[in-house]
């Protein structure tokens, strides 16, 4: 089922619209673009693979039929989205991989506090700390980003994928990675999900959102966290990043899935560092060195 009648996406789309050349191809008609969806296996995506979860096929059958316009479906603490917009994939992978940026106070992604704590940010594999706090009621939770880099090379560049899955049975709840910003919080119990990008054409790109959150405690977070209208602003605030954020990066900033620089020759690449893998570490110190990696002591929020 389609959102609609909600004016501040359709400026958002409006004005991203100018961001397209009009001498440059923008989406194919909806037969090329059914034709070209099912040639990629679209299960072959985390979404299916690892969370176990059908392709959204009415929401991109839908999506094909009116560009521009954001999809959604909703099954207890699943959320689902699908949009196809004339804009690159380009742009709009930076948009997601730009954490650090996420935050409720520029209207972009609906969190509260968003800051990479471990490996580099718009890495491929990295630790996020997000807090979300709305209708009086607020959550953090730690999760371990990583780019699908098997996936982009087997689909030959055309599935674009982001993933996310808890840490939280490694973090100290008691004692959330950044203190100061997520005061009386309790922490998420779990959330998992993926973001797939697909180019259809130099200025088409169909966008797919997952995401299955699990609040604990006694209230319907979950529901709030994953209903249609917050999967709607989740889009929304995802283009509102590229229109106003994203051409400020240097193009050196960003990674492709398969880790090579986003636009760099290779003698200028420098992969990035992940973050490193929590079962690693020793049993003493998994905790302390997730809830305060070097990079982000506990006390205070160090992002820039």
């Amino acid at each position: 089922m389609s959102i609609r009648g909600i004016g501040t996406l359709g400026a958002v789309l409006v004005a991203l619209s100018s961001m397209v050349s009009p001498t440059m191809a923008a989406c194919p008609s909806p037969d090329q673009l059914l034709e070209t969806l099912d040639d990629l296996q679209l299960e072959r995506a985390s979404r299916t693979k690892s969370f176990e979860n059908a392709v959204p096929t009415e929401l991109y059958q839908s999506a094909v039929d009116r560009v521009g316009e954001v999809f959604v479906s909703r099954s207890g603490l699943k959320g689902f989205g699908v949009l196809i917009v004339e804009l690159p994939i380009e742009k709009l992978w930076k948009a997601v991989n730009d954490e650090d940026h996420h935050d409720l106070e520029g209207d972009y992604i609906p969190v509260k506090h968003s800051e990479v704590i471990g490996g580099d940010p718009r890495g491929s594999e990295r630790l996020l700390f997000q807090t979300f706090q709305r209708w009086g009621i607020g959550r953090w939770w730690l999760s371990r980003i990583r780019m699908s880099a098997d996936l982009y090379r087997q689909s030959d560049g055309n599935l674009w994928e982001l993933t996310w899955t808890d840490e939280i049975d490694s973090a100290d709840t008691e004692n959330p990675p950044i203190a100061d910003v997520a005061k009386k919080m309790p922490a998420l119990k779990s959330s998992r999900g993926s973001w797939l990008m697909i180019p259809l054409s130099e200025d088409c790109t169909a966008v797919e959102y997952f995401t299955h959150t699990e609040p604990g405690g006694f209230i319907g977070l979950g529901q709030r966290m994953v209903a249609k209208r917050g999967v709607h602003l989740t889009f929304e605030g995802l283009l509102n990043l590229v229109s106003d954020h994203i051409s400020e990066h240097d193009v050196r900033d960003f990674f492709l899935p398969d880790g090579a620089g986003l636009g760099w020759s290779s003698e200028e690449k420098t992969p990035p560092q992940a973050a490193p893998e929590a079962q690693t570490l020793p049993e003493a110190n998994k905790k302390q060195e997730l809830s305060a990696p070097s990079s982000a002591p506990k006390a205070t929020s160090q992002r820039k």
